[in-house]
């Protein structure tokens, strides 16, 4: 069970806290720092050739320096990216929270302030995230986290693309 690993030798694994078509996110405490963080795992499609395996962890592992150039109070950052029997592990700010879609799903719709509250801060992120020359081409409410006190942030730079 990947519950009980350790990842890099200080990334303890603990929930599944999310899972997409790249990978699952763990929760995860990390011992040197005495924090907890998220950590991506990637996950290799069964019947992938080796040289589309070796792919998808290049992705990955662009995910994790692209997403590493942002840094917005509205995105999530990624501390860190290890690498495990060939594979990289994103470690990143773990946000107590929900997606925008499974609020949404919950509750069925945003008062007019929440929804501009919501825009605005996810606007401002992609501000930064273009100054700093990512395109993020995912943006969707399984992509936005409403943390437990109300913080919002944009996630999962996986599709990005860096210009120049």
């Amino acid at each position: 069970m990947a519950a009980d690993r350790v990842i890099a030798g200080r990334y303890h694994l603990e929930d599944e806290i999310g899972r997409g078509g790249m990978g699952v996110v763990w929760r995860a405490h990390d011992a040197l720092l005495d924090r907890n963080v998220a950590v991506k795992e990637l996950l290799v499609s069964p019947g992938l050739s080796p040289a589309q395996a070796d792919e998808a962890s290049h992705r990955a592992l662009r995910e994790g320096r692209i997403a590493a150039r942002l840094h917005h109070p509205n995105a999530i950052a990624v501390y860190d990216v290890a690498e495990v029997d060939g594979n990289p592990w994103l470690v990143m700010e773990y946000l107590p929270s929900r997606s925008l879609a499974v609020l949404l799903e919950q509750r069925g719709s945003l008062s007019h302030q929440e929804a501009a509250r919501i825009g605005a801060s996810i606007a401002a992120a992609l501000t930064a995230a273009h100054a700093a020359g990512i395109v993020h081409r995912d943006v969707k409410p399984g992509n936005i986290l409403i943390g437990n006190h109300g913080q919002v942030k944009i996630t999962d730079f996986g599709i990005s693309r860096a210009i120049g």
